[in-house]
C-alpha cells in the first residue's frame, strides 16, 4: 500500500507539468516586445591638420583612459609577388625595432613604466596602430608614438628575430587542417600569385631586407595617409594640440602602387584534394569567387546568409549537423569586400567515411535554396535576429568610432549603418531567392578537401575532375648556390660515396638493429637543458625512441609509413613528411640505397683540421650536404633542413670521436649549429649492434 501511494505521488509529480503546459501553452510565446529603438549614435568630432592628418574623437569620460586607433592605407594587398610577409614585418619591426634615438629595450622599458600600450599590425588594406594609456600619460604616449611612427630604427637584430618567428610559422603551417583548408581554398579561387591568397615561403624571408622594410614604411606612413581616431577622457582641442605639437611639422606624401584586382581563375577541375594520411576526418570547402560590397544588396545578403548558413538554426546546420549527424560545425556565406571580390564558400569537417555525403548535402541545399523560396518563418526569424543584434555593433564608444573610421576609410556613406537597419526590415522572400540566384552558381563552384583519400566514402571522381594539391613545404635554400650538375660531378660524387660505403660503412651490409643511448644538451637563449634519449632501430624502417624531457617522457614510434608521438597522456600521429625526412637522412638508408639518391660532387673543404670531399645528396624533394673525410671515409658533417624548437632551419651537424663497434662506425660526440651558433650538444653513452628486439615495441596505435 505504501509503495502504491508513493508511486501515485510520483506519477502526479511527473504528469502535473505536462497537464499544466497543455492547458496553458508555452507562456513565453505570448510575451509582447516593444519595437526596437532607432539608432542614435554619437557623431565624432572632426578636425584636420594642415599636413593632412585627419582626427576624429568621441568623448567618454567615465574612466581616466584614452584609446586611439590610427588607420594607415597600405598593408598586405600592396605586397609585390615574392615579398609575402613584408607588411607584417614592417608593422612589427616599427613597434619592436626601437627608434633612431632609443634602443628597443629602452623603448619597451619606458612604455611599461608608464602603462602605455602601443601595437602595430598589418591588415589587408591598411596598417592599424593602437594606443592605450591613462589620461595622465597621454602626452607621453603621443610623444613616444611620434618617435615610433616618424623615426623607426628597424633594428637588424629584431629583424632577424621577426624572420625567425616567421620561419617557425612556415614550418608549422600544416599542423592545423582547418588552416590548411582556408589557405589552399583561397589559393585555388584567387590564384597562387594573388596577394589575397599569398602564402609565405622560406624564399620570401631572404627578400625581406632592411631596405625593403624601409621602402614599405615610407610608401604608407606619411601624414596625408593617417586617419586618427580617439575615444576617452579628452576633447578634440586637447588631442589636436598634442598631435600638432609632435606631428605638425611632419611632411611628405604616401606613395602606394595601384590596388590589385581579384581575378576569376579558370579551373580545369571540380575537386582539389590534399593528402594528410594521419587524419581520421576531412576538412572541406565548397565555393567560388564572391563579389564586391554592394550597399543596395547588403541587407538582403545578410538575411540570406543567416537563413542559409550562419547560426544553429540555419539550413546547412539543420541538414548536415542536426538531421544527418555528419559534423559538429558547418558554416560560411556570401562574403563581400569593400575593395576586392570576396570568397563565397561553405565549409565543414566530417569523418573521412562521410566526406562525399557531406559535400553532396551542401550542394543539394544550395540547389534547393536557388529554386524554392524560403518560408515566411525563416525570413521573420532571420530579420528579428539581425535587428536584435545590431546593438552589439555599437555597444561601446570604441566600436562606434571604429565603424565610423572604417566607413570613412572606404568612402562609405556615414548613414549606411542606420540605413542598413531599415533595409533589413524591408527584405522579402523574393529578395532572398534573388540573392541565391545572383551570388551562388553551383556550376562554378569548386571543392577542396584535405584528408586521407584511401578512407573516403567513394571516389573523388564522382564529383568531377580531380586536381591533387601537394602540401609539401619548400625547404629553406642553401646559403651557397649549388652549381648545375654535370655527368662528371655526378659520377665523382657517387664514387666518393661508394668508396666511403666500402671503406668505412661496409658493416651496414649485415646490420639488422641498433640500440643507442644519447645524452643531449640544448643550448637556448633561456639557458641549457639536458635531455636523455634511447633509440632502438630495427632496419630498414622501424624505430622506437624514448626521451626524458623536463616536462616528462616523450615516445616516438615509426613503423614503415606510419608513426606516432606519445607525451603527457596524448597520442599524436607523425606527419608522413617527417617520417620520410628522418629516413632520408639516416646513414643506413643512404649506404643501403645508393641507387635511390643522386650524389653531386661540390668541392674539397676542411672540417676542423681534416680535409673533406663535399657531396650534395638529393632524393625526391629532399637534400643534404655530406662532408666525407678524405682519409677515413667517415661523415664529419652534414647540412640539411632541420626542425628545431618548432622552426625549420638550415642546420649543420658536426661529428667527432669516431669509434668502430662491431664493424659500425659511431660518432660518440656531435653538435648542431644554426646560423653558426651551437644549439645542440650530443654524447653517445651506449651503443649496441644487433640487439634482440621485440616487434611489439613498434606497435603504432593512436589510442592512449
Amino acid at each position: 500500500m505504501k509503495k502504491t501511494v508513493l508511486l501515485l505521488i510520483a506519477l502526479c509529480l511527473v504528469c502535473t507539468p505536462l497537464i499544466f503546459s497543455k492547458e496553458k501553452g508555452r507562456s513565453f510565446e505570448k510575451i509582447k516586445f516593444p519595437p526596437l529603438n532607432k539608432l542614435n549614435l554619437p557623431e565624432p568630432v572632426q578636425a584636420d591638420l594642415p599636413n593632412g592628418i585627419r582626427l576624429r574623437t568621441i568623448l567618454n569620460d567615465k574612466l581616466p583612459l584614452v584609446n586611439m586607433t590610427i588607420l594607415v592605407k597600405g598593408g598586405k594587398a600592396y605586397e609585390s609577388v615574392g615579398e609575402t610577409g613584408l607588411a607584417d614585418t614592417t608593422a612589427e619591426l616599427m613597434r619592436i625595432g626601437g627608434t633612431k634615438g632609443m634602443k628597443p629595450a629602452e623603448l619597451d622599458l619606458l612604455l611599461d613604466s608608464k602603462a602605455i600600450d602601443i601595437s602595430i599590425y598589418a591588415d589587408t588594406d591598411f596598417y592599424v596602430v593602437n594606443v592605450n594609456c591613462l589620461k595622465e600619460n597621454l602626452e607621453e604616449a603621443v610623444s613616444l608614438l611620434s618617435k615610433i611612427i616618424r623615426e623607426p630604427a628597424f633594428d637588424a637584430g629584431k629583424l632577424e628575430e621577426v624572420k625567425t618567428k616567421m620561419a617557425g610559422g612556415i614550418a608549422r603551417r600544416n599542423d592545423d587542417p582547418a588552416t590548411i583548408m582556408q589557405r589552399e581554398f583561397a589559393r585555388l579561387i584567387y590564384g597562387p600569385e594573388s596577394p589575397f591568397a599569398a602564402v609565405q615561403e622560406y624564399a620570401h624571408l631572404d627578400k625581406i631586407t632592411p631596405e625593403r622594410v624601409e621602402a614599405a614604411y615610407k610608401g604608407s606612413f606619411a601624414p596625408d595617409n593617417l586617419l586618427w581616431g580617439a575615444v576617452g577622457a579628452l576633447q578634440m582641442p586637447e588631442l589636436k594640440a598634442l598631435v600638432e605639437k609632435y606631428f605638425g611639422d611632419w611632411t611628405g606624401k604616401a606613395s602606394l602602387p595601384s590596388y590589385p584586382e581579384a581575378k576569376e581563375q579558370t579551373a580545369d577541375f571540380k575537386v582539389a584534394f590534399s593528402e594528410k594520411s594521419e587524419m581520421n576526418q576531412t576538412y572541406l570547402a565548397v565555393g567560388h569567387l564572391g563579389a564586391l560590397e554592394n550597399l543596395e544588396d547588403k541587407a538582403k545578403v545578410m538575411v540570406f546568409n543567416n537563413i542559409f548558413s550562419q547560426g544553429m538554426d540555419s539550413r546547412l546546420f539543420n541538414k548536415v549537423r542536426t538531421k544527418m549527424g555528419l559534423t559538429y560545425g558547418v558554416g560560411g556565406g556570401i562574403n563581400r569586400e569593400p575593395l576586392h571580390r570576396g570568397l563565397s564558400y561553405y565549409w565543414t569537417f566530417t569523418k573521412t567515411q562521410s566526406t562525399l555525403k557531406a559535400i553532396k548535402a551542401i550542394f543539394e541545399e544550395i540547389e534547393l535554396v536557388r529554386k524554392e523560396p524560403v518560408t515566411a518563418k525563416e525570413l521573420a526569424d532571420a530579420k528579428a535576429f539581425l535587428l536584435d543584434s545590431f546593438i552589439f555593433r555599437y555597444d561601446s564608444p570604441e566600436k562606434i568610432l571604429q565603424r565610423r573610421l572604417n566607413a570613412e576609410f572606404y568612402s562609405t556613406p556615414l548613414d549606411a549603418d542606420k540605413k542598413l537597419q531599415e533595409d533589413v526590415e524591408k527584405v522579402t522572400i523574393e529578395d532572398v531567392k534573388a540573392v541565391a540566384e545572383k551570388y551562388l552558381d553551383p556550376a562554378k563552384m569548386v571543392v577542396y578537401i584535405v584528408g586521407k583519400e584511401a578512407d573516403l566514402d567513394g571516389k573523388l571522381e564522382e564529383l568531377g575532375a580531380v586536381k591533387k594539391i601537394d602540401l609539401t613545404i619548400p625547404p629553406p635554400a642553401l646559403q651557397e648556390k649549388i652549381p648545375q650538375a654535370t655527368p662528371e660531378t655526378l659520377k665523382q660524387g657517387k664514387d666518393v660515396v661508394k668508396r666511403s660505403a666500402e671503406k668505412a660503412y661496409k658493416g651496414y651490409k649485415t646490420l639488422k638493429s641498433t640500440l643507442t643511448a644519447v645524452s643531449t644538451t640544448l643550448v637556448l637563449p633561456q639557458g641549457e637543458f639536458s635531455i636523455s634519449q634511447e633509440t632502438t632501430q630495427l632496419y630498414p624502417d622501424k624505430s622506437y625512441t624514448a626521451a626524458t624531457m623536463p616536462f616528462g617522457k616523450v615516445e616516438t614510434i615509426i613503423n614503415g609509413e606510419k608513426g606516432i608521438t606519445k607525451a603527457m597522456g596524448q597520442v599524436q600521429p607523425l606527419p608522413a613528411e617527417q617520417i620520410k625526412d628522418q629516413r632520408f637522412s639516416d646513414d643506413y638508408n643512404v649506404f643501403r640505397s645508393l641507387d635511390l639518391y643522386s650524389f653531386q660532387y661540390l668541392k674539397s673543404e676542411k672540417v676542423g683540421e681534416r680535409e673533406c670531399d663535399v657531396v650534395y645528396a638529393t632524393r625526391e624533394k629532399g637534400w643534404m650536404k655530406l662532408f666525407f673525410d678524405k682519409t677515413t671515409g667517415y661523415i664529419l658533417a652534414r647540412e640539411s633542413q632541420e626542425s628545431f624548437m618548432g622552426q625549420t632551419e638550415i642546420a649543420r651537424w658536426e661529428f667527432d670521436d669516431y669509434k668502430v663497434v662491431e664493424g659500425i662506425p659511431v660518432a660518440y660526440t656531435s653538435r648542431m649549429l644554426i646560423k653558426g651558433k651551437r644549439v645542440v650538444d650530443g654524447k653517445v653513452t651506449k651503443f649496441v649492434v644487433n640487439p634482440k628486439v621485440q616487434e611489439t615495441l613498434f606497435q603504432v596505435s593512436e589510442k592512449k
